[in-house]
């Protein structure tokens, strides 16, 4: 079969395990495999369309684990979504660009994930989301990517020792969550802008020594960085606050020592 821009869609068949694309050529626009009873060890041989803001869908498909091969697969993509699966071990991403309206790249609820590499990604996104991966470990590499407005991030309920957002931009992040992770050292932020009503949330890192807001701005209404491993004096110079119930929890830190405010910061 050649496809020209195509369409793979077999959703909702929990009997299907898997797909055989050997004698396939072209490329693709749509990949989807919701709700089916994946297994073994399975490969997207095609790439996607350069263009269009193609798709990958392979949500709830936990019953079984299974691998995924996606070298092949570069192209233009408005979404990944890989959530609520059985996907297993580490997942290369190969040369791909997210783009379009809100795109979004979820592999949320993946027990069985280990590893994510995206260091050949870039593009815009909106949505961002690997939490409760409870064995995804390692350095996240997202220094191709830019943030859209109302930007959504969560690294949330894993074991992701780092997130390196070394020369990104962003604009009115709405959370930015990296609760119960095993953040290392000190955490640098890109250069972030946050919403009013925003949450920014780093509780329960452990290992995590230092926060480096330097780069944001913006109003944030929560911020937390409790039952962490900070130290010193904490730089929160950059932002102004909600003018509603704003909250900023610091608790079991033992070696911090004050939080540093701009002397114009609005906040209630």
């Amino acid at each position: 079969v050649n496809f020209l821009n195509g369409n793979i869609k077999c959703d909702a068949n929990s009997g299907l395990t898997g797909w055989n694309m050997s004698s396939c050529t072209g490329d693709l626009y749509f990949f989807n495999f919701n709700n089916c009873g994946i297994s073994g060890a399975q490969t997207i041989s095609l790439p996607f369309d350069g263009a269009l803001s193609c798709s990958i869908w392979l949500v709830n498909t936990l019953t079984n684990s299974w691998t995924l091969d996606i070298s092949a697969a570069t192209g233009n993509f408005g979404a990944i979504r890989l959530n609520n699966s059985g996907i297993s071990g580490n997942i290369v991403f190969p040369t791909i660009t997210m783009a379009g309206a809100a795109a979004i790249f979820t592999l949320n609820n993946a027990p069985n994930v280990t590893g994510l590499d995206l260091s050949n990604a870039s593009g815009d996104l909106q949505w961002f989301d690997i939490g409760t991966c409870a064995n995804l470990t390692g350095a996240l590499d997202l220094t191709g990517f830019t943030w859209q407005n109302n930007a959504i991030f969560y690294c949330d309920n894993n074991d992701i020792t780092s997130i390196d957002h070394t020369g990104t931009t962003g604009g009115d992040f709405d959370i930015y969550d990296c609760t119960n992770s095993n953040i290392t050292g000190t955490h640098t932020m890109g250069t972030f802008t946050f919403d009013p009503d925003s949450s920014l949330l780093f509780r329960n890192n452990p290992l995590l020594t230092a926060l480096n807001f330097s780069n944001c701005s913006g109003e944030v209404r929560y911020l937390h960085f409790d039952r962490c491993n900070i130290s010193g004096v904490v730089d929160l110079t950059m932002f102004n606050f909600d003018t509603v119930n704003a909250q900023i929890l610091c608790y079991e830190n033992s070696g911090i020592t004050g939080l540093s405010f701009s002397a114009s910061a609005t906040g209630n």
